[in-house]
């Protein structure tokens, strides 16, 4: 079975692979920082899996506003989304996977 590494205590701290996810906005948001590698930059394919309930949570958006993400993101530069949590279902503990285009991250722990 993997071993899941303790999260980054900070951006600056982050290795290439490191990705960290926590609960936000009353538990109806999973915030998701990364640093962007060439495959993931440009993606248009954005979602996260709950591992346990196989729900996918897709990105937020709000009028006026749009997408709840880093826009613009490059390769080797640090970036957010914010995931809605399909009915609430994410919640602290829970493994998700990260999917941004070609790039799939599992076995992330949600804070």
């Amino acid at each position: 079975m993997e071993q899941t590494r303790p999260a980054p205590s900070s951006p600056s701290s982050f290795r290439k692979d490191d990705v960290i996810a926590h609960l936000s906005g009353a538990r109806d948001f999973i915030d998701v920082r990364f640093r962007v590698t060439p495959e993931m930059a440009g993606a248009s394919q954005l979602y996260i899996l709950d591992e346990s309930t196989g729900k996918i949570g897709t990105v937020g958006a709000v009028p006026k506003i749009g997408r709840l993400m880093t826009q613009n993101s490059r390769a080797g530069g640090f970036a957010f989304i914010l995931f809605r949590s399909p009915d609430n279902a994410i919640k602290a503990g829970s493994l998700i996977t990260l999917v941004v285009g070609s790039y799939k991250r599992e076995r992330i722990p949600v804070q």
